[in-house]
């Protein structure tokens, strides 16, 4: 029989705050500079086929950590919310976003239990 995982604690701060700040947690540094910014992802993107390829893929380095394959689903589903909220901003004046919590996009998708695939970390497209 197949075990959940423990949960992971909740999420309740406004992330927005990275935009400005930065993340000390990730290393995320904001920069209006979009050339290097695509640089920037364009190499992380690079690190995900052997992260998701090791053979620790699926272990959580803690039980309440993320694997590599949560945290890859997680990139992947953020990618595509946030081209959904920009075509959203585009096509529409004033639009509302509901909050998405990727905590509870992991547990009822079960991501815990997951193989690593090749979109698991959307290496190409979204």
């Amino acid at each position: 029989m197949e075990r959940h995982p423990p949960s992971i604690p909740s999420e309740s701060r406004d992330w927005t705050f990275v935009l400005e700040s930065g993340c000390r947690e990730c290393g995320w540094e904001p920069t209006p500079d979009v050339g290097r910014l695509r640089e920037e992802l364009t190499r992380a993107l690079g690190a995900w086929p052997a992260l998701l390829a090791g053979p620790e893929a699926a272990v959580r380095p803690e039980p309440t950590v993320w694997s590599a394959i949560e945290y890859g689903s997680h990139v992947r589903d953020m990618a595509r919310l946030l081209a959904l909220r920009v075509a959203s901003m585009l096509e529409t004046d004033d639009p509302q976003f509901a909050n998405w919590d990727g905590d509870v996009a992991n547990v009822v998708r079960r991501d815990w239990a997951a193989a690593a695939t090749a979109g698991t970390a959307c290496p190409s497209r979204c």
